[in-house]
């Protein structure tokens, strides 16, 4: 097992894409990913881990797109109460009881919703 913290200078997400092209984003100040095997986990300073089959990835990178002063990782599972939710674009999706409700009714999509204390990015897939 090897583990190493992200040092991503400038750059404000980790964006891991799947063979299928899906993408998954990750703030990138303070992560740290474990290879093990065949596998990647990647844990956030706060939230829970996600682990990827490395067979299933086709690239990772860092990138600034998406970045915007108060998002931070996102815990889905946690609920933050009713959210707004936006299109990359500034447009109003709808508004929603959670994050979990949004992300089952929203098409596929990277969006920004805006809870009570918080605006996290979310990307559905």
């Amino acid at each position: 097992m090897i583990a190493t913290t992200v040092k991503a200078g400038d750059y404000d997400y980790l964006i891991i894409e799947k063979n299928g092209g899906e993408a998954t984003a990750f703030v990138s100040d303070g992560l740290t990913l474990t290879y093990s095997s065949s596998t990647m986990t990647v844990q956030p300073t706060s939230g829970s881990a996600t682990t990827f089959d490395l067979t299933t990835l086709s690239k990772m990178y860092f990138s600034s797109t998406g970045s915007a002063t108060g998002i931070e990782a996102l815990d889905a599972t946690t609920g933050e109460g009713s959210v707004e939710a936006f299109d990359m674009g500034g447009r109003s999706c709808g508004s929603f009881p959670s994050v979990s409700d949004a992300v089952k009714q929203l098409p596929k999509g990277i969006y920004l919703m805006k809870g009570q204390k918080k605006t996290v990015k979310v990307i559905v897939q």
